[in-house]
């Protein structure tokens, strides 16, 4: 008890001693200290937020430049498909594929903040177009193998035109199924990010070859 009257003495004390500008001037110090953390810590994450901002802007970016080179990828195969489209011997007639890169550097991973907006199903699209893709240069590989092998200096046996056949059908199918999907997903995906991103100029690149 005496140790606690002691206390109140030394508070009294201590006030007695303080003059009233000395408490505004300690109030005016520690809300300015307050006042500052605060303002650094809404800095802090205005500059993160802008940040993540950036580098959310920067992927939707790459995800149509990714799309931009399947298309003139496309494109070019598509040149080397078309003169032999309708005839009825283009499993024998159609040559060796030269053109489509066989990988295009490009991570869905990047978008995954989409998950959490209005369209998700867009990083499953994009996952698909890439295995598509990668599907049509198989089939391509496949075929060109399967040339190389048949000597043009003789007939096909049944067999070998069997192959050939299924495996010509199978690459223009495939392209056509890629061909629409990936313009699809091109414009679906300008639109979005348009959308979500109002500020910022996208570019999509092959313009002049988005169209057969």
């Amino acid at each position: 008890m005496d140790f606690f009257c002691s206390w109140l003495e030394g508070i009294d004390a201590f006030l007695i001693g303080v003059s009233r500008q000395d408490v505004v001037r300690l109030v005016v110090t520690s809300f300015s200290v307050l006042l500052g953390a605060t303002l650094a810590y809404a800095n802090q994450n205005r500059i993160e937020k802008n940040k993540k901002q950036i580098e959310n802007i920067n992927a939707c970016q790459q995800a149509l430049f990714f799309l931009g080179q399947l298309q003139e990828n496309l494109h070019d195969i598509q040149q080397e498909l078309e003169d032999f489209r309708d005839l009825d011997n283009r499993h024998i007639a159609l040559p060796k594929i030269i053109h489509g890169q066989e990988k295009i550097d490009f991570e869905s991973s990047t978008l995954t903040f989409l998950l959490f907006g209005k369209e998700p199903n867009l990083v499953y699209q994009l996952a698909m177009m890439e295995r598509e893709y990668y599907k049509l240069i198989s089939l391509k590989n496949r075929r060109n193998e399967l040339v190389n092998h048949i000597s043009r200096d003789r007939s096909l046996t049944p067999v070998e035109e069997e192959l050939c056949k299924r495996y010509t059908d199978k690459l223009y199918h495939q392209f056509e199924r890629c061909h629409i999907f990936n313009n699809q997903i091109m414009k679906e995906a300008l639109n979005i990010f348009k959308e979500k991103f109002k500020k910022s100029n996208f570019v999509v690149g092959v313009t002049n070859v988005i169209n057969r």
